[in-house]
């Protein structure tokens, strides 16, 4: 019979050899200590590693993004992409990042109950008008940071709007009013982009997964450990053509 890998070696000693090797190479170890999301180089996206590793084959220095919930993913970006256009609703948490970003980057703070533009707002209005069922816990604060409150966050989900259509070569779906943002940016994104929607293995954001569905977009599944966390989780990238995966470096 064959020997198996790493006979000899006890539990403990595996668990030492993965703390040696996958948790420190990863950063993941730094990023549990600091309770940051970081990398041995710096700021890393709060996605998944599996999906940081496949974002940093396919993104290009010309593409453009635009990202809802910002933070270290927005320095992240701002290193790799020709532009950056960020929202929050935390105005310390964009206080925080601004100076650290490069002049031509934006980085705006949009709080709960802003003052929509009516035009904007009726944009969007044909997003309520399909009655779908969110999923929301009956706990406002829970909804709130679970990203299920939509008519909160008209101003905030309004903002990529602003922008002409296919302005971006990716949109990031990570922070609040998630089944809305999906919903902008499925029709916002460049026909050849992709969207990247973080903690879809939660049911929470069905509806969002089922506009994105219905739009023509495939999804790409991205599960495994990430920054801080203690357990993996699902970062998905949807997108319409498999081209950006052909140019994989």
């Amino acid at each position: 019979m064959t020997d198996k890998y790493y006979d000899g070696l006890d539990l403990e000693q595996m668990i030492a050899r993965f703390r040696r090797g996958y948790l420190t190479a990863t950063g993941w170890l730094r990023s549990a200590e600091i309770k940051e999301a970081v990398d041995f180089e710096g700021p890393v996206p709060w996605y998944t590693y599996a999906a940081i590793d496949a974002l940093k084959s396919i993104v290009r220095p010309e593409m453009k993004v635009f990202e809802y919930g910002g933070g270290g993913s927005t320095l992240w970006w701002s290193n790799r992409a020709s532009e950056i256009i960020s929202v929050d609703h935390d105005a310390a948490w964009v206080k925080q990042t601004l100076p650290k970003l490069r002049p031509s980057d934006h980085f705006e703070t949009i709080t709960e109950n802003a003052q929509c533009d009516p035009k904007i707002a009726n944009q969007m209005a044909p997003y309520f008008e399909l009655n779908l069922p969110i999923k929301l816990t009956g706990d406002p604060g829970k909804d709130r940071r679970r990203g299920l409150l939509d008519k909160e966050f008209l101003a905030y989900a309004g903002f990529l709007l602003k922008y002409p259509q296919g302005a971006f070569d990716i949109v990031s779906v990570d922070g609040m009013a998630r089944n809305l943002t999906a919903w902008v940016a499925a029709r916002q994104v460049s026909d050849n982009g992709f969207i990247i929607f973080d903690n879809s293995d939660r049911d929470d954001y069905s509806a969002g997964y089922e506009i994105l569905h219905q739009a023509g977009f495939a999804r790409i599944d991205f599960t495994s450990p990430g920054p801080i966390n203690p357990y993996a989780w699902t970062t998905s990238i949807w997108t319409k053509s498999l081209n950006l995966f052909r140019k994989w470096k």
